[in-house]
């Protein structure tokens, strides 16, 4: 999902809760918004983030391969395993 999808669907969430003062919540229906239309969104990356992406090392055979295996339907994930993890608790 890009940051812009994201941001979109966030403010159409914002703008169709949102109810005009003295209008009746049956009457009132938000706009459509065009889905062509661009948000513009400014993001900064701080100094240290930028050297730990430039000396990350990444091992493309495998992100290949968990691609692979995630568009295909065979990726699992052991919930056992990830649990153990997230505990500390790793054999």
């Amino acid at each position: 999902m890009r940051i812009q999808d994201a941001y979109r669907k966030n403010l159409d969430q914002t703008h169709s809760t949102a109810k005009p003062a003295g209008a009746e919540a049956a009457s009132a229906k938000p706009a459509a918004r065009p889905a062509s239309e661009d948000v513009d969104v400014k993001v900064a990356v701080s100094s240290r983030a930028k050297e730990l992406a430039a000396a990350s090392k990444v091992d493309q055979a495998k992100v290949d391969r968990l691609r692979q295996a995630i568009s295909g339907g065979s990726f699992k994930v052991d919930s056992s395993v990830v649990a153990r993890k997230l505990v500390g608790d790793e054999k």
